[in-house]
C-alpha cells in the first residue's frame, strides 16, 4: 500500500512536531539533530541535511513510502516502524503533551487510508 501525498506531509509535520499547526501541535518538537536520531532509533540512516525541517522528513518519507510492503494492505515496514516509533510513551514522558490527543491526530491522518494506529 503507498500512502498519499496529503497523509505523508501531515505525517511529516507529526514527526517534526509543531505546536504552531493542528496536526502537530500534540507531538513533541524535534529539532535537526533530533530528526537525525529519531530515524536512527527506527533504524533508518537518514541524516537531517539542514534544510527546512517539514519538507526533508517529507523526502525521507516518500523514499520510505516507495518501499515494498511486507503485508499488502499496509504501508511498507519502515513507514510503519516510523508512525510506531512516533507515538513511543518515551517521547511524550516528560513533555507537556498529551499522548492520547496525539493518538487521536495520528488517526485522523491515517484514516484516509482506513488505517488505525493503537497503543499495544
Amino acid at each position: 500500500m503507498r500512502l498519499g501525498e496529503h497523509l505523508l506531509l501531515n505525517l511529516a509535520v507529526i514527526i517534526c512536531g509543531d505546536k504552531d499547526q493542528k496536526i502537530g501541535k500534540n507531538f513533541p518538537y524535534r529539532s535537526s539533530s533530533r530528526l537525525t536520531s529519531f530515524f536512527s532509533i527506527c533504524e533508518l540512516h537518514h541524516v537531517h541535511d539542514g534544510t527546512t525541517r517539514k519538507y526533508w522528513v517529507l523526502g525521507v518519507l516518500r523514499e520510505l513510502n516507495q518501499e515494498m510492503p511486507s503485508l499488502p494492505d499496509l504501508p511498507s515496514d519502515s513507514l510503519v516502524r516510523v508512525i510506531t516509533e512516533v507515538l513511543d510513551l518515551d517521547y511524550f514522558d516528560g513533555e507537556d503533551l498529551d499522548r492520547t490527543a496525539a493518538l487521536a491526530d495520528m488517526n485522523k491522518v491515517l484514516s484516509r487510508h482506513c488505517l488505525v494506529a493503537f497503543f499495544d
